[in-house]
């Protein structure tokens, strides 16, 4: 029951539709359906059992650490203990097996230590352009992000894997190149 209060973790990304918010388990089941549908564009042989389960667990610990906006540079300087204060609660709660597999990928997905981890984070970090995109905005026009920011962003998507980071720019230079309507 812990995992299912996701639901109600918002984040600050507009859904498609541009009238809601996303929140934390819809996001997690969208990336790693999108790792799937993504994975010919990891630079190396990703093992997707890796990936899928890490984007689905990794931001799990936000059900007690709350979600923190990408573009928010002071909340991200307690995110990290936050998230390590979080993690160890709502891991204790499972078997210690499963809890510390969940930890693992969790950790792993924050240091990008792995192809995996990189790959599962280029994907994390492309599917809220696609929703500010094609959502007229939404994320980026509220909370006014540059598209210096949203550059800064998805820079390491580019180590993944070129093509995949070129899409991205497009879609962000459409956006802020004033024709909004994708």
């Amino acid at each position: 029951m812990e995992i299912d209060k996701m639901k109600t973790v918002l984040r600050r990304t507009l859904n498609y539709n541009a009238l809601t918010f996303e929140n934390d388990a819809e996001h997690s089941y969208i990336v790693a359906v999108m790792s799937m549908a993504l994975k010919e564009y990891a630079n190396s042989d990703v093992d997707m059992n890796r990936v899928i389960p890490m984007l689905l667990v990794h931001d799990m610990v936000e059900v007690y650490a709350g979600d923190t906006f990408a573009y928010d540079t002071k909340g991200y300087t307690t995110k990290s203990a936050r998230e390590a204060k979080a993690a160890d609660k709502l891991f204790s709660m499972l078997p210690e097996d499963i809890g510390s597999q969940f930890r693992d990928l969790f950790e792993e997905f924050d240091t990008m230590t792995t192809a995996e981890a990189r790959f599962a984070n280029a994907v994390d970090r492309i599917q809220p352009i696609l929703l500010n995109a094609y959502g007229s905005g939404g994320a980026w026009h509220m909370n006014q992000v540059t598209q210096e920011q949203v550059y800064q962003r998805i820079a390491m998507v580019k180590d993944v894997n070129e093509e995949l980071y070129f899409a991205a720019q497009e879609l962000i230079d459409t956006y802020f190149g004033g024709n909004n309507e994708l």
